[in-house]
């Protein structure tokens, strides 16, 4: 019985590496040149393991796109969330900080940013992104909601101007992070323009 359950484990934690051994590598492929450069052949050779065995964690290769998608998106709502939760700001500044650095972490990985913004994919992948979407834009109710009790953010309709936040955020992105932008663009002053323009948009004063 100890033998057998010894044999289990090992097998279950080898099993593990191998799923996170090809998720990484299928993000790295991504983080250096898009949803485009992530086919299963260069996974496999990426994470050191024959393609058949990527086909026993993952059917298809738009699961693993998708759950690269999910899990990236759940980091930013988590930086995202420890900016909210801290207690030495006010919502004024929670939301310039939460604004800029969402922007700044964009422009600092342009490849992954642009695969998750604005890269032409199929539906299955694209579903994924308005679902995505959707969790940004709750993460930042919590925020205006808290101004709004507060009297510091005039609001009339929470969730449109939440929808408009996050859609100033990635739409702001979009140019810098193409591939065939040649532009260099100073991140720190584009996201403070696209900080400035959300709080000024949300707030009851205009703010400097």
């Amino acid at each position: 019985m100890t033998t057998t359950y010894k044999r289990s484990s090992t097998m279950q934690a080898r099993l593990e590496q191998n799923k996170k051994a090809i998720f990484q590598a299928a993000r790295t492929l991504v983080a250096k040149g898009g949803f485009k450069e992530a086919q299963m052949v260069a996974i496999a050779e990426e994470a050191g393991v024959s393609t058949g065995l990527i086909y026993r964690y993952y059917p298809n290769k738009h699961e693993l796109l998708v759950e690269i998608l999910a899990q990236a998106n759940q980091q930013e709502v988590d930086i995202l969330n420890a900016i909210i939760a801290r207690q030495d700001e006010d919502v004024v500044h929670k939301l310039r900080s939460a604004v800029m650095t969402f922007v700044c972490r964009a422009l600092s990985g342009p490849h992954l940013a642009y695969a998750f913004i604005a890269e032409p994919v199929d539906t299955y992948i694209e579903g994924e992104r308005l679902r995505c979407r959707r969790l940004l834009s709750n993460t930042f109710k919590t925020l205006l909601l808290l101004g709004m009790a507060e009297k510091t953010f005039a609001i009339d309709d929470v969730d449109t101007t939440c929808a408009c936040i996050v859609g100033s955020m990635l739409e702001g992105v979009i140019s810098p992070v193409t591939p065939s932008t040649e532009t260099i663009h100073d991140k720190v002053r584009l996201a403070s323009w696209i900080a400035d323009f959300c709080v000024n948009a949300v707030c009851k004063q205009p703010q400097p």
